[in-house]
């Protein structure tokens, strides 16, 4: 394994590189040894900070579907509980008693029947029934609160609790991706990456002037690799972990959700703003 330690940049016996960031150095830098480092950095990346990024994936995912869902059934809802008499009220071209006398008394039975079966069912006009069914659309339209759950408990219905229990699980896989120890673990991954980019054959003809600094981010990569500090991250992410799935756990008792909400209520609307 290729190994880079302070000293000057060149290849040493047993597969290491030493170097220091100092203005020759870059006359001595062996960049395919560095490189080859570099890979070995990215290949190395603990096993559990893929897992920690399935775990934010999957939670995003998650959050978005509640909250998509929350949307539709408050759409859904304000269409069930807005009576037809309230709809076109200052339009004298119609009579809501012709939908009222056909059963028809919600901007629901408006939607689920289209411009041409309320017609047909009620007796009215084509264009009547057009302006029936462009009434019950303004009513369907999203609007700001559509998914927003509302911030007494008392009023929540199902998809209320689905899309807040969403919220915490998303709000502790942030917590955990973004963790000290995580830090520890994927920003040197990270790193590498980039620095693997910037050593690359184009980008190290093109840009000489560039060189030093590259070598200096290299070495300060270097130097602060730590296998003690690592170890001890890792550990401390799986802990992290396992306090996640615990969580998780305690979420399927709704009365948990709301014990939740009650006091991280302002964090988790920000959290939801940002779900797409």
């Amino acid at each position: 394994m290729t190994r880079i330690e302070p000293g000057g940049f060149r290849q040493a016996t047993g597969g290491t590189v030493t170097f220091e960031a100092s203005p020759d150095a870059a006359g001595q830098f062996d960049r395919k040894a560095v490189r080859q480092w570099l890979k070995e950095q990215i290949v190395l990346e603990p096993e559990v900070c893929g897992r920690i990024k399935v775990i934010l994936d999957d939670a995003k995912k998650d959050a978005f579907r509640a909250k998509d869902t929350k949307k539709r059934r408050s759409a859904r809802h304000r269409l069930e509980t807005t009576p037809v008499v309230t709809l076109l009220r200052k339009d004298p071209r119609v009579n809501p008693r012709h939908l009222t006398y056909a059963g028809i008394v919600t901007a629901a039975h408006v939607i689920d029947l289209g411009a041409s079966k309320l017609a047909a069912k009620t007796g009215i006009d084509a264009a009547a029934a057009e302006r029936w069914v462009r009434a019950a659309k303004d009513v369907k339209r999203a609007q700001s609160d559509d998914s927003r759950p509302p911030d007494h408990v008392s009023a929540w219905r199902e998809e209320d609790v689905a899309l807040v229990s969403a919220l915490i699980v998303l709000d502790s896989a942030w917590s955990l991706y973004l963790a000290p120890h995580t830090k520890v673990l994927t920003d040197p991954v990270e790193e590498a990456r980039i620095l693997l980019r910037r050593t690359s054959a184009p980008l190290w003809k093109l840009y000489p002037g560039r060189r030093a600094l590259v070598i200096e981010d290299i070495a300060s990569l270097a130097q602060r690799i730590d296998p003690m500090e690592t170890a001890e991250a890792k550990s401390q992410a799986e802990r992290h972990i396992s306090r996640h799935y615990t969580l998780v756990g305690q979420l399927s008792d709704p009365h948990e959700v709301a014990r939740i909400w009650q006091y991280k209520r302002e964090d988790l609307l920000e959290l939801l703003k940002e779900v797409p």
